[in-house]
């Protein structure tokens, strides 16, 4: 019993101590260009996985938090944002165009994990699929982020915005 007790004292402790740091909240509604639910693709030791995110397009960046939820998790300045590639297919064309073009090899290898998708997943998702790639050197450190919209004209909503 003196456990739970010691238990629930750190517990209240450890909440205070949250509270010092800034949590950033999703922006008021005059600065939301767009809001939706998309799947985001995560890179893990147990392989992809795909989870659920509320991404909201303000007018300075890209915001990821989770669903329901207020706070931020992540967020893309699209200031950085280098390309947004509808599709598989389209990714590998970058690729190679990027080769050729002398783009940055670091941008190009970060668009090597959507070529780690699973093939049965592809098959079913690959209409709905586009990737945001970043700069080297700023926020994302040139990562690329993988999202799944719902359906090819939700998809094309956030390509073209």
């Amino acid at each position: 019993m003196a456990a739970a007790f010691i238990g629930a004292k750190r517990g209240r402790a450890r909440a205070k101590e949250m509270e010092k740091y800034d949590v950033e909240l999703f922006p008021e509604d005059e600065e939301v260009l767009l809001v939706g639910e998309l799947q985001r693709q995560v890179m893990s030791p147990l392989g992809d996985t795909w989870q659920t995110r509320k991404v909201v397009l303000a007018t300075n960046r890209l915001m990821m938090g989770k669903p329901g939820g207020s706070n931020v998790i992540d967020y893309i300045p699209l200031d950085e944002i280098l390309d947004v590639v509808p599709k598989r297919e389209n990714v590998e064309e970058k690729k190679s165009e990027g080769s050729k073009h002398g783009i940055n090899i670091s941008m190009r290898k970060s668009l090597k994990r959507v070529s780690h998708i699973k093939n049965e997943d592809v098959d079913d998702k690959e209409e709905g699929m586009f990737v945001i790639t970043t700069i080297p050197n700023g926020h994302n450190s040139g990562r690329s982020t993988v999202f799944l919209a719902s359906s090819p004209e939700e998809s094309s909503k956030w390509v073209l915005r």
